[in-house]
């Protein structure tokens, strides 16, 4: 699926396919294409139009830093995790970004709540977003305040254990280790996350392309900092309880 999001003044339209964008003047006036599993016709497609190449699905989930920002011409390639947590497992599903001018273009293979939260936002105050580089900044603000909440949770939840533990501990030694366990893990996806997106923004930040358009950088920056030394918090809490039984 493909929805085009064209800004004319005040005034925001959703298009979905791409159809449309045969037309030159509509065109240049969109500022979103989001493609959520795109077909290879419809990635060939907009390639043509905009004059690019997207990563493959292979290249996106490569983890140097070269691989995850790069400049290149007029525009910017972007791949930054998506923490998913269904309660069962945590992983991290990466969105590519392709910033040119004006214009955001998201490439995702999963429905994300962080898109559909902004997507309600755009709608009710269009005029709050001009590019698509205030877009991204704004999906990736959202982002975080998500890993934020899922730290939140996740800390309570050791907050519990810990309480059982050392109160009313009842359980098999076997059934706390896994749930200690399953909070670790989650806790390392959380913080590869927050570590990926802290590396791409500071790259964007000292990037010439978008000179003026920078004041919301420092804060997500300073927010995610804050975060990750929550994540390291937890790893803390967690092998300490996990040398209690290993003791």
């Amino acid at each position: 699926m493909v929805n085009c999001y064209i800004k004319k003044g005040n005034r925001l339209n959703v298009v979905e396919g791409i159809e449309f964008l045969e037309n030159n003047e509509d065109k240049n006036s969109v500022i979103w294409i989001d493609m959520l599993l795109p077909t290879l016709q419809e990635i060939r497609a907009v390639e043509d139009m905009f004059d690019m190449q997207f990563p493959t699905k292979q290249e996106t989930e490569e983890i140097e830093l070269s691989s995850r920002y790069w400049e290149e011409n007029n525009r910017i390639e972007i791949n930054s995790y998506f923490l998913i947590n269904d309660n069962k497992s945590a992983f991290n599903e990466t969105v590519s970004f392709i910033l040119q001018g004006s214009l955001l273009i998201s490439v995702r293979y999963k429905k994300l709540q962080s898109f559909d939260t902004f997507t309600k936002k755009l709608l009710i105050s269009p005029r709050e977003f001009k590019t698509g580089y205030s877009i991204f900044c704004q999906i990736i603000d959202i982002r975080i305040d998500a890993d934020a909440d899922t730290i939140e949770n996740l800390s309570k939840e050791i907050t519990k254990i810990r309480k059982h533990v050392f109160t009313d501990y009842s359980n098999d030694d076997e059934e706390i280790l896994e749930k200690i366990s399953t909070f670790e893990d989650l806790n390392m996806k959380i913080r590869e996350n927050l570590t990926d997106k802290q590396r791409i923004l500071n790259s964007l930040l000292k990037s010439q392309k978008f000179v003026d358009d920078k004041h919301e950088l420092p804060i997500m920056l300073k927010d995610i900092k804050s975060l990750i030394d929550h994540t390291n918090f937890n790893f803390e809490r967690l092998e300490y309880l996990q040398n209690i039984f290993i003791g």
